[in-house]
């Protein structure tokens, strides 16, 4: 304590002499008063001694280094090569793009080729054959053929090719996405693509003694007369194509190609068909002045959904014509089913009552064309339109006459008409033949017969021959088919002798041009229907306020499609073919086959290069080629029909009536054969991604022992696709699918004795 009270005196003296002290001493004086106090303290645990010197705080954390500065960008990649290829002359070949303007992925679209071949001649036995798409190294896109056996297969992947199997085109340095090149070949004859969306198309391949081995899709399924059709709830269509090799040599082409987009069965894709070639690096229309005047034929940007709609505008219930359209409906079991949108528009003959759209069930309930449509006067108002035609034809004020001259060399026969009762006989000297009007099983001027033109219509002839018996009855249907049967004043003149008389004149002999004056007349050529002028054809109706009939089918797709066109004024032609720059060939009436006769009438879809078409025209840098355009059609609708009826995916049961002597075995999906009893119920799904075969073993329709027959079935819309053949046969594997509720959960399937 007295060290402690003393150090206290003495701190207050210090204070007290503060002035008087130099500050640095002062500084001094207290670091070694503070460093001895501490000595002092340390020795009782107060402090530290002053040698121990404390830590130093912590400094404060370095800011991190800067990043160091990016990499340079490496140097963009060279630019890969186009994948297109360019179009080319490939002798042996004609070459054909697509272009996909339906706004559907590429993908899924599929085209199957088939065709006669070798090119016919004398002593040349023609064989079917399918096609499929060979690529190489040397060459893209080159169609290969196989010849066809019955163990060929159209849905096969080997020939049912997506489109994205082709190349695109390339022009210049840029690859076109949605054009994609094939090439067919030389010499095929009477040839189809087949175009169908989201599956493959179904071709018959039977091989019957005396017929096509290729069978197109029967009817309605066009469906008439099957009961299930694999290709019903398939969009599809074609392009019909002749290729004749001419073994000509550069500059002219080395085939002469004929195409046409025909609807002469049904509409089912929106199409436009031309010639191109490529000039200044762009894709521009091909045309040669008097050889090809109607190279732009069929529908111009006109999508699937409106022609469709607009034939259902044009032609409102309860007008009959509107039956041919083929409905989608989202439930085909109840009395008023709800229709999404239509499949397909279909010719009257195939969509007459009779052709076998619907089994007892009633199922796809839509109406078809009425078969008495003709004979009835249900539809007029008073008599029926083969009574009008009979009545008219019976008074003599209005002769008709007929000319049936192939030649076209004034040599024919002349045909004039008498109308005994319901038979329309025609008469030239010793020679007559005689068509059958009225509903009864000897008519032959049926629905299906006058809107065809494909079938002879006689029902009995005299010394007629069958050139004239052919000529006659094309020559009538036509005039049937366009309205121009019932006109005063039409077939009233026998003309005869004349070297200008052609088809066409047959047809339309009022206000009609001749085709050339001269003797040494090519019918080939210079006869040709598209040089003259020609009534306004569907105009004429008899009964207004009442249906006509004329065939509304093709007025309406002939209304539609891309406007005919006149011959150029520098045509080599004469000018008593054409008006020169003022009017079309047929007034109001475009370029489409809508009718199996409308090549006579000079108003089909149908082009054509000359023997003598350069390969390559002068100023353009491709040879000739044919596009054929893919109009739009509704995704929607093709999505909800792949969903509804590949991909419903509800449990159903379905009990199958087996035959005697037969038996059947079912897959469920990727499941072993499991053995089916008659009449015993089976819980089952079918969709595209748990498919539900059956396997059914019977004797043959002709033969001894027995063949078993493959089909997927999808029993709520009624269709079953085939799983390895598709013959006559398999056609009939089902014979019909019933429910026992309006909304059916349990089917019952027959199935057939024979197959």
């Amino acid at each position: 304590m007295r060290n402690i009270f003393a150090l206290g005196l003495y701190y207050i003296g210090v204070v007290h002499h503060l002035n008087a002290q130099n500050l640095t001493e002062m500084e001094d004086f207290y670091d070694v008063f503070l460093c001895e106090e501490k000595d002092v303290t340390s020795t009782i645990g107060l402090t530290a001694r002053c040698s121990e010197v404390p830590p130093s705080p912590p400094s404060p954390p370095s800011p991190p280094p800067p990043p160091p500065p990016p990499p340079p960008p490496p140097p963009p990649p060279p630019p890969p090569p186009p994948s297109g290829v360019p179009i080319k002359h490939q002798k042996g070949y004609f070459p054909l793009v697509f272009f996909n303007n339906t706004g559907l992925d590429p993908s899924r679209i599929h085209v199957t080729v088939t065709g006669g071949y070798p090119p016919p001649g004398p002593g040349v036995s023609i064989t079917q054959w399918f096609f499929y798409s060979l690529t190489n190294e040397q060459f893209f896109g080159q169609m290969q053929s196989q010849p066809l056996s019955t163990s060929s297969f159209s849905a096969s992947s080997q020939f049912s090719i997506p489109l994205t199997s082709f190349p695109n085109v390339l022009i210049g340095n840029t690859t076109l996405s949605d054009y994609f090149l094939l090439y067919i070949k030389d010499g095929i004859n009477s040839g189809r693509l087949w175009i169908s969306v989201d599956h493959p198309i179904y071709l018959s391949v039977t091989l019957p003694s005396g017929g096509s081995p290729i069978l197109a899709p029967n009817g309605p399924a066009n469906g008439g007369g099957l009961p299930i059709d694999p290709n019903f709830y398939t969009i599809y269509d074609f392009v019909e194509y002749t290729s004749q090799p001419l073994n000509q040599s550069p500059p002219y082409l080395s085939a002469e190609p004929f195409l046409d987009n025909s609807q002469v069965d049904s509409l089912g894709i929106s199409t436009l068909l031309g010639l191109y070639t490529v000039t200044n690096g762009t894709i521009t229309q091909f045309s040669q002045s008097g050889v090809n005047t109607t190279n732009l034929v069929g529908y111009n940007n006109l999508s699937l959904d409106s022609l469709l709609n607009g034939y259902g505008s044009a032609f409102p219930l309860p007008n009959p014509w509107n039956y041919s359209l083929v409905p989608f409906s989202t439930n085909p079991y109840t009395g008023t089913p709800t229709v999404s949108f239509n499949l397909r528009l279909l010719a009257a003959k195939h969509a007459v009552d009779g052709s076998g759209y619907g089994n007892p069930t009633g199922f796809h309930l839509f109406t078809p064309f009425p078969a008495d449509y003709l004979s009835s006067a249900a539809y007029t108002g008073g008599l029926s339109y083969l009574d009008q035609l009979t009545n008219f034809y019976s008074n003599p004020t209005n002769p008709f006459y007929f000319y049936a001259d192939p030649a076209f060399k004034g040599s024919g026969n002349v045909y004039q008409l008498t109308v005994n009762g319901t038979a329309f006989e025609f008469n030239s000297g010793s020679s007559q033949i005689v068509m059958t009007a009225g509903s009864g099983t000897a008519a032959t001027m049926t629905v299906a017969n006058m809107y065809s033109a494909a079938t002879t219509l006689e029902s009995s002839s005299t010394q007629a021959s069958q050139t004239d018996i052919t000529l006659l009855t094309g020559y009538f249907s036509c005039a049937f088919v366009v309205g121009l049967l019932g006109e005063p004043g039409a077939f009233s003149t026998p003309t005869v002798g004349s070297a200008a008389t052609d088809a066409l004149q047959q047809i339309t002999v009022q206000n009609h041009k001749p085709c050339d004056a001269t003797a040494t007349c090519n019918p080939a050529t210079c006869c040709s229907a598209r040089g003259h002028q020609t009534p306004d054809y569907y105009s004429t109706n008899p009964l207004p306020g009442f249906f006509s009939f004329y065939n509304q089918y093709a007025e309406y797709l002939h209304s539609q499609a891309q406007t005919a066109q006149v011959l150029p004024s520098n045509s080599p032609y004469p000018p008593s073919h054409y008006d020169p720059g003022t009017a079309p060939f047929v007034p109001n009436t475009g370029f489409a086959y809508a009718f199996d006769y409308d090549d006579k009438l000079g108003i089909s879809s149908t082009v054509a290069c000359s023997q003598q078409t350069p390969i390559i025209p002068p100023g353009a840098s491709s040879p000739v080629f044919g596009m054929y355009t893919l109009n739009p059609i509704n995704q929607t609708n093709c999505d909800q029909l792949k969903t509804s009826v590949f991909n419903d995916q509800t449990q159903y049961t379905v009990t199958f009536i087996l035959a005697p002597n037969t038996s059947l075995t079912y897959n469920q999906g990727s499941g072993s054969p499991v053995s089916v009893t008659s009449g015993s119920p089976i819980s089952m799904y079918s969709y595209e991604g748990n498919l539900f075969q059956i396997n059914l073993t019977a004797p043959p329709i002709s033969g001894s022992g027995s063949v078993t027959r493959s089909a997927i079935i999808y029993p709520f819309y009624q269709t079953a696709t085939p799983v390895t053949i598709y013959d006559q046969s398999a056609e009939n594997l089902i014979l019909g699918i019933s429910y026992n509720t309006a909304s059916p959960p349990n089917f019952t399937i027959a199935l057939p004795s024979k197959i």
